[in-house]
């Protein structure tokens, strides 16, 4: 006789057994699902802020502050060479 599982959460009768050893149905299976997967990005995403975009946006401010400071050195020689 097969053995059916109910849900831990709301008792419903289609649960099955997770890997934590949970018996889920498809609902709160789907919301655990989304909650360890919402977990893992926001981890994820702080990794890469701190690692990398941190590291790009003083990049990007040497990149605008050199430009800007080329621009105005070459207005400046404009000014200059004329009579």
């Amino acid at each position: 006789m097969p053995k059916y599982l109910t849900c831990d959460y709301c008792g419903a009768p289609d649960a099955q057994e997770d890997y934590d050893g949970e018996n889920l149905c498809l609902y709160h299976s789907q919301k655990q699902e989304l909650s360890y997967l919402l977990q893992a990005y926001q981890e994820k995403r702080h990794w890469l802020h701190t690692t990398f975009i941190a590291d790009l946006r003083e990049m990007r401010k040497r990149i605008r502050y050199l430009r800007a400071a080329i621009q105005e050195d070459k207005d400046e020689r404009m000014i200059v060479r004329r009579p």
